[in-house]
């Protein structure tokens, strides 16, 4: 009986294991001395694995010129490339509202940067944002723990790093405020269709961890129209 509940205790932590592997963030250590923008690949460090031909659309409807255009997350700076091929950085600039690279359009906010639109409803908007958040370890009494910081120059000399690139995905409502999706943000965003909602979930198992079960939702969601 012993060994039955060990083998199945080991069954257990072993699904377990490979359940949070699959939504654990990539990470990447950069070693002492090594630069993290020379030693992180360009496909982890920016958004898209190569510029994509856009434009930026900022308020009162004025648009930019056409230019390839990507999104670097280390330095949170919209880059492109202009007409003799070099990488140029686009200013920072509060009224940049969105950013459209191809097919994709990407809501922006000042402060957390880009969020590529999946739906839309006069509502608001179901949305996934990728970032890399950065550690650095910090002496504290005798021992070191890891700092969160979004500055790429605050490690010091023969310190090393360490990189999460992980995606998440967020609701937001007509007047831009942003909040992650879960099952409580999207009945609040849609109210007085609670019942209907969760036995949509209910029933076609929605899982917050994948992108077309979560456009299925919304859009059913839409659906509703108003009560």
């Amino acid at each position: 009986m012993t060994v039955s509940k060990f083998h199945l205790f080991g069954l257990i932590l072993l699904c377990h294991t490979v359940s949070f592997s699959q939504i654990r963030p990539d990470s990447r250590i950069v070693r002492s001395g090594e630069d993290p923008l020379e030693a992180l690949p360009f496909s982890y460090r920016f958004l898209n694995k190569d510029y994509k031909e856009g434009y930026l659309a900022f308020q009162l409807g004025v648009k930019s010129n056409v230019y390839k255009f990507n999104y670097d997350l280390l330095t949170r700076k919209v880059t492109f490339l202009n007409e003799k091929k070099d990488t140029m950085v686009v200013k920072e600039d509060v009224t940049i509202k969105y950013l459209y690279l191809g097919k994709d359009a990407y809501y922006h906010n000042a402060q957390q940067g880009f969020f590529k639109i999946l739906a839309t409803d006069t509502v608001g908007k179901l949305a996934s944002h990728v970032e890399i958040i950065h550690y650095v370890p910090t002496n504290i009494g005798y021992g070191t723990t890891k700092i969160r910081t979004t500055s790429i120059a605050t490690a010091g000399p023969g310190q090393e790093q360490t990189f999460e690139r992980f995606l998440k995905y967020v609701l937001i409502n007509s007047n831009g405020t942003i909040t992650p999706l879960d099952k409580t943000s999207i009945l609040l965003m849609f109210p007085g269709k609670e019942e209907k909602i969760k036995a949509f979930m209910k029933q076609n198992k929605t899982s917050f961890k994948k992108e077309e079960d979560l456009v299925k939702l919304f859009e059913y969601c839409q659906s509703l129209g108003s009560l």
